[in-house]
């Protein structure tokens, strides 16, 4: 995985690491946005952070999602992290930056903000993607616009599979369709680089895909054309 090059800030205790040299009013839009009241939070399924679309002065519309322990550790603290490696934040940043390098849609990754020492807070900043569906939600309304994506979808996905990258958690809700029909992946923040069998890494993807179909009641026709498609592309 190619390391991003960013610059760092600090602000009132808060480190902001971002690749643009973002100016004072820039850095202190920033703080404001993750720290003011949420009045359009939304969870996305299955994953472990909540996310909120705000606008920031000098960036333009922005997505700030926001980390948080899911399981049994959310009783011990939902928002905050052990550091003892890298920081989730900017681990997803740069996974982020280099997953769009070799041509995967995913979001524009613009700053990534932590808070805290050994316990840390962390946020990460993209640009948002307008008129933008999740295919979970899509598959609910209209079964056959989301089959006819699912093409798409399976290419981006042979994308990370050449290269070696295992999104670990990827499912419907982790994909979203904009108004010219573009897929755009998210939620990378466990990705890490795959040195095993390329048919392996194919079917830890189907398994994945398949178990959030069936826990999440989406249609069948979901998991049997992606899983179609991407035995077709590695038997």
């Amino acid at each position: 995985m190619i390391k991003t090059k960013f610059k760092k800030r600090r602000y009132k205790g808060y480190r902001i690491g971002s690749s643009r040299d973002l100016t004072d009013s820039e850095v202190e839009s920033l703080v404001q946005a993750i720290t003011a009241p949420p009045d359009n939070e939304s969870e996305v399924l299955g994953g472990r952070g909540f996310i909120t679309s705000t606008q920031v002065s000098g960036l333009g519309p922005v997505v700030l999602k926001h980390y948080r322990r899911g399981g049994v550790f959310r009783f011990f603290g939902a928002n905050r992290y052990l550091h003892l490696g890298g920081l989730r934040p900017r681990q997803e940043y740069e996974v982020l930056n280099w997953v769009r390098a070799l041509g995967v849609s995913a979001p524009e990754p613009l700053a990534f903000i932590v808070k805290g020492g050994l316990f840390y807070r962390g946020w990460l900043v993209t640009q948002e993607i307008p008129d933008e569906e999740s295919l979970a939600r899509i598959s609910l309304r209209e079964e056959a616009r989301a089959f006819s994506l699912i093409k798409k979808l399976t290419n981006q996905i042979s994308v990370l599979i050449e290269n070696g990258v295992y999104h670990v958690d990827l499912h419907p809700g982790n994909v979203l369709v904009d108004k010219s029909e573009r897929i755009f992946l998210l939620d990378f923040d466990k990705a890490r680089i795959w040195r095993g069998r390329k048919n392996k890494l194919r079917d830890l993807y189907i398994c994945r895909w398949r178990r959030a179909v069936i826990k999440h009641g989406l249609p069948e026709g979901l998991s049997e054309w992606l899983c179609a498609e991407l035995r077709r592309s590695y038997d």
